[in-house]
C-alpha cells in the first residue's frame, strides 16, 4: 500500500512539473527564435526570425520571403507565408536576379514547435521546418516582359490549335497568376508557362524564359541593364558568373 502510495505521489509530481514547465504561446512569442523552411527534406528555401521588438525578419539575402498573413488562437500561430529562390544570370558587369515563380503555404506555429525553435537557437542551430509538395501553391507577382510580340496563348502550348489572344511588347510590365510546375524547352531556354492578366481583363499564358520576375525596383533596373541590347535576351540569361549564387 505504501509502495502504490509512493508511485502516485510520483505520478502527480511528474504531471505538476509537466504542467508547470508548460509555457503559453503568448509567452513564448515574448522570446526571440528562427527557423528554416526547407522543401521536400532537400532544399533550404528561406529563413525565417522572430524578434519582439522587430517582429519577422527574413536575413537570408539568396532568396525572396514575405509574410502574407498571420492568425493566431490560443494554441497555435498560422503564417501564410511567400517565398522564392533566384539565380544570378548575365555577366560580370551586368547582373540581374532571375527570381523562380514564387510559391506560398501556411506554417503552423504551436508552443512545443516554438520552443524547439528556442532551444535550437540556444544551441546555434538551425530548426527546419519542411514542407512538402502538396503544401505549396502558386503566389502572385509581377514580371517584366524582355522580347517584343511575345504571344499571349488560350493554353501553356505551342500546338498549332492553340488560340493567340494577345501580344506584349519588351518592358511591358504584366501580372502573373499562376505557373505550370513542368518546364518546357524552346530552342536553348527551360522555363515554365507564366498566366498572365492583361489590361483588358482576358487570362493567357506565356513562356516564362521571355519574363523576368522581379519583387524590388532594383530588379526592375538590372533586368533593364541586362537586355537593353537586341538579341540580349538570348545571350545574357544563360551564364552564371563564378562566385555568384
Amino acid at each position: 500500500m505504501k509502495r502504490k502510495f509512493i508511485i502516485l505521489l510520483s505520478v502527480i509530481s511528474i504531471t505538476f512539473c509537466s504542467c508547470e514547465k508548460a509555457i503559453s504561446l503568448d509567452e513564448l512569442l515574448k522570446k526571440n527564435f528562427g527557423f528554416y523552411i526547407c522543401e521536400d527534406k532537400t532544399n533550404i528555401a528561406l529563413t525565417f526570425l522572430y524578434n519582439i521588438d522587430k517582429n519577422w525578419q527574413t536575413p537570408n539575402t539568396f532568396c525572396y520571403s514575405k509574410i502574407l498573413s498571420e492568425e493566431k488562437s490560443s494554441d497555435r500561430f498560422l503564417l501564410t507565408v511567400e517565398y522564392s529562390n533566384k539565380i544570378i544570370r548575365g555577366e560580370k558587369s551586368i547582373c540581374f536576379r532571375d527570381w523562380i515563380y514564387p510559391l506560398k503555404c501556411t506554417v503552423i506555429l504551436t508552443p512545443k514547435k516554438i520552443t524547439k525553435m528556442i532551444e535550437a537557437e540556444k544551441k546555434y542551430k538551425s530548426y527546419d521546418y519542411f514542407v512538402t509538395e502538396e503544401e505549396q501553391s502558386p503566389s502572385t507577382c509581377n514580371a517584366l516582359i524582355i522580347t517584343d510580340n511575345l504571344r499571349v496563348r488560350s493554353e501553356p502550348n505551342l500546338d498549332a490549335s492553340t488560340k493567340i489572344i494577345g501580344k506584349l511588347n519588351k518592358w511591358d510590365d504584366v501580372h502573373l497568376i499562376d505557373c505550370t510546375k513542368e518546364k518546357t524547352k524552346i530552342d536553348n531556354l527551360e522555363y515554365p508557362w507564366y498566366k498572365v492578366q492583361l489590361e483588358n481583363g482576358q487570362e493567357g499564358w506565356i513562356f516564362g524564359g521571355f519574363a523576368k520576375i522581379y519583387f524590388f525596383e532594383d530588379d526592375k533596373n538590372d533586368i533593364r541593364r541586362a537586355f537593353e541590347k537586341e538579341g540580349s535576351e538570348y545571350t545574357n540569361q544563360f551564364e552564371t558568373p563564378e562566385g555568384f549564387y
